[in-house]
């Protein structure tokens, strides 16, 4: 993680600078999206965070829920359980009324 002060704009303001540990806070807790204006110093001009390779990526991505509820990888660790689903189709005699 880099030194580097961020700054992002929020309801038509800029807030900042903030430390690039404070905005990846910003970023887990949903303050800043991917859709969020970012800068900082170095860039040529604001972009969205989602642009910017590597800054919404990292160990504190929310993980992704399945409908079910249980949480799944999202390919980034080589750590948890692997998932494995069986789609074969049961063939049932089918006869015509």
């Amino acid at each position: 993680m880099s030194n580097r002060s961020w700054f992002f704009a929020s309801e038509g303001k800029q807030q900042g600078p903030y430390p690039e540990a404070q905005l990846r806070a910003f970023i887990a807790n949903g303050t800043v999206t991917a859709e969020t204006l970012v800068w900082t110093e170095g860039m040529a001009g604001w972009q969205k965070a989602g642009d910017i390779s590597g800054l919404l990526s990292g160990a504190s991505d929310p993980p992704v829920v399945a409908p079910s509820g249980v949480p799944l990888t999202t390919g980034r660790t080589a750590t948890g359980p692997s998932l494995s689903a069986d789609f074969s189709i049961e063939r049932t005699a089918y006869t015509h009324p």
